[in-house]
Formats: structure tokens, sequence, C-alpha cells
């Protein structure tokens, strides 16, 4: 307004808008302004569903460590809870171990992490000596190893809910257990609510997809499952003999008609024995292999309450539908959802997925995994055919091939119901001669004795 020039043209512009019905007003401050559009960019729509936001203030960081001839080097990867990242590369100006540069890469990120204030961390490692030396699965045997536990025991005192995470090969991350915590995992899973009393194999394979992990799990799977009474007392039945033949230095007293006696002594009681065949149709073998395996949860579940068994039926298909069967290699869930089932045992002792959980991106990702659904399917029907291959290899590796035609003259085998009872055991294994009329099917033939019948 002091400039001559700026004044005319005001005034100018004030004769020619003075024929509208303008107002003026002086401009507000910018702040309002700032805080008009705060409002309106986090205000929630009516139709948008409010959630609680979880508040934490736990970090995370990788760790790794690598050794050389000469020196060694260190990488730290900090994250914190809001996401951001701090990244930090040493080198070591001496020579180390591997073993020694994991050590240095934990006791650096632990100062650091106590530098920047944090209370709550997760670490997350790659070197399972180093996770199970802190744990206290390992011990440290070399003096100055045994210094490098000290020094990280103490700074991880600092800390609270410390909790330590090896990265996987099947999985990202997996939670390291501590002794105590190991046993609970195998209980829960093993015998709890779900649990369906495995076997070792079948066991550490479910504490893997559960996300936990401790060094010594094969050896502590062995012997949890070898000194389970239940597991012991309903395991199936050996029909393999215990021994070596013996040589006998004399025969055994056969004198005598025992089984004669006794299968008269039974018709004068009026007992009579039908004998059934021992053959059944193919097609109900995957049925009875599946019942087979229902009647064993149940009777590893009920033990002496056996009349209770339709109020366990529930939690005894959950424990079968959660593991992994061989010839699909999947869960009967995983065929039919195309995500894993969360155990009882991952509410317990949490995992990586439950911490993360989040109520609408896991309803999304479940609609997701039900539109892929058809490629789970197909590459399990692809391990069902080679599993049924390799079957079929091991069953014909012991065939004896025998080419019949029509006309041929056979014998046939002698069975409990074409048995002469008055023959005993002394009779014959096969009779005939009998003529092959007709071939329905390989290994199925119709036959007539001599006599055409």
């Amino acid at each position: 307004m002091n400039k001559l020039d700026a004044a005319g043209q005001l005034i100018q512009w004030s004769i020619e808008l003075s024929e509208f019905d303008i107002n003026y007003r002086p401009r507000t401050a910018i702040k309002v302004q700032a805080l008009v559009d705060f409002i309106a960019e986090f205000t929630l729509k009516d139709d948008e569903p409010t959630k609680d936001v979880e508040q934490t203030s736990k970090w995370t960081v990788n760790v790794d460590g690598l050794s050389t001839k000469n020196a060694g080097g260190i990488g730290i990867v900090l994250k914190s809870p809001e996401g951001d990242i701090i990244k930090q590369a040493v080198r070591l100006q001496y020579s180390t171990t591997n073993n020694e540069a994991e050590y240095e890469a934990l006791l650096t990120e632990l100062k650091m992490a106590k530098i920047l204030g944090v209370a709550e961390l997760d670490v997350l490692s790659d070197s399972q000596l180093v996770v199970g030396q802190v744990n206290g699965d390992y011990e440290a045997k070399e003096g100055h190893m045994q210094q490098y536990l000290n020094l990280v025991r103490h700074q991880i005192s600092q800390f609270r809910e410390g909790i330590l995470y090896k990265k996987g090969f099947s999985l990202p991350y997996l939670r390291c257990l501590a002794s105590d915590e190991a046993k609970y995992i195998m209980r829960e899973i093993h015998e709890g609510i779900c649990g369906n009393h495995s076997g070792a194999r079948a066991l550490q394979k479910k504490i893997v997809r559960a996300s936990y992990y401790w060094p010594s799990m094969q050896a502590y799977a062995n012997r949890f499952v070898q000194h389970c009474d239940k597991c012991q007392r309903f395991d199936n039945l050996l029909h393999s003999p215990p021994e070596v033949l013996v040589p006998m230095a004399a025969p055994w007293p056969t004198t005598g008609n025992y089984y004669r006696k006794e299968h008269s002594k039974l018709r004068m009681e009026g007992i009579h024995n039908h004998y059934s065949s021992p053959g059944h149709p193919q097609a109900n073998g995957q049925v009875e292999v599946t019942n087979r395996s229902l009647l064993k949860l149940i009777k590893t579940r009920l033990e002496g309450a056996k009349r209770l068994w339709p109020e366990e039926l529930t939690s005894i298909l959950w424990a079968y539908r959660t593991t992994v069967r061989i010839p699909t290699g999947e869960t009967p869930f995983q065929m039919t959802y195309r995500s894993e089932a969360v155990v009882p045992v991952e509410i317990g002792l949490t995992t990586l997925r439950i911490m993360t959980y989040d109520d609408l991106g896991n309803e999304e990702q479940l609609r997701l995994n039900l539109d892929l659904i058809d490629e789970v399917k197909e590459t399990a029907e692809t391990r069902m055919k080679r599993y049924q291959e390799k079957m079929a290899r091991h069953y014909n590796s012991k065939v004896k091939p025998r080419q019949l035609s029509v006309g041929d003259l056979v014998l046939r085998r002698v069975t409990l119901a074409t048995r002469n009872p008055s023959e005993g055991k002394l009779g014959p294994n096969w009779e005939g001669p009998y003529k092959v009329i007709e071939i329905r099917r390989p290994e199925t033939y119709h036959l007539e004795d001599m006599n055409g019948r």
C-alpha cells in the first residue's frame, strides 16, 4: 500500500467491483485451517467400523555376525513400534570366530536398545548355538564364550518380557523356548485338549508349524513320547518275533489230541464256532484306516471312561484335522480353508502370528485363501499320486507274477470255509484241480471243477 502504483491499481479495481455486492473480511490465521484439515482427514465414515488400537512399545531387532580370516563384521536392523527402521553395520578390527561375531552383534544391539530407552525387545537371530546358550539349552564350555554369555544375560536382564526368535526355513520366525516352556508346549500339543498322542516325528512337525523352536527339540520329542504312559499302553501290537530262533535239544511232547478234545468239549456245551471270510471289499480300505486312527485317539483320550466318547469326539476330530497326513502332505484343515488352524497352545504361549493378528486383515486373507484353494488341492492330489505310486512299487516288488488263460488247470487255496474238519491241521493247503472258464479282471477268475460245477 505504500507504493503509488499498487495503491492506484487497488483503487481502480475497487471502482470496477463496486457495482457488485461484495463484502471484504480479514484473513484468519493459518493454524485454524490446519485444524480443520486434520479433523476432515481423520474423521471416520459412518459405515467404517471402529477398532481398538493396541498401544505397544515393543521393538524388533535382527542381528547377524560374520567372521573372515583377518577381521569380522556385524549387521543390525532395529525396528520401532511405529515402523521406523534403524540400520547399522560395524566392522570388527580383530579376528573372531562366527560364534564370537554373533555374540558381538547381540551385545551391540542390546547396547543400542538401552541407549534408545527400549523396555521390550524381540531379538531375531539365526545362530542355533547362541540361541541355545542364551536360553539355557546349551552349555558354554569355553572360557571366552562363557564371558560373552554372562555379558548378554546381564544386558537382557534390563529388558522385560524378552523374547528371542530364530530365522526359520519353513516359517519366517520361530519363537525360541526355554526348557520349562518346551515341556509345556509338548504336553499341550501331545496330550492337550486337541492332542492326538502322535509319534515323535509328527510331534516335531506340529511344534514347528506352531512357530516354536529349541535346539534339542528332536531328542526332547523322542524322550517325551517314549515316557508317555497312554502311548505305550495303546500302541499297536507287535507281530515280529522278539528273539532269534533257538535250537532245541529234544523235541516237544506232542502226544495226545488236545485240539480235537477241545473241539468236542465245545460241541457238547452247545457252542458253535463260525468263521468269516478274511477278505473285505477294497473300496472300504480307506474308511477302515481313518476309523482305525480315530479309534486309537478315542482309546488314548478316554482310558477308563469309555462311555464318554461322544463328548470327546469333537476335540478328537479337531486333533485329527490339524495333523499332517502323509499321502497329501497337508492337514485336512489346510485342504479345506488353505490356512493353518490356531491350536490352543498358541494362546497359552503366544507366537508371532498371534501377536500381529489384525481382525480386518485376517478376514480379507481368509477370503483370498478360499479363492486360491484349488491350487492347494491340486498340489495335494499330485503328492497323493506319488505316494500311491510309491506304495504300488513297494507292493509290486514282492509280487511273483502268474499268467493264467482260459482253459488252464489250477489249484485253489483251501480256506476255513472249504477245509475238511476231519483232516485238522494235517489237511492239504490246496484243492482241485479247477478249470479257468472266464477272466473278469486281473487276478480274478471264474473256475469250475472237473465235473463242470
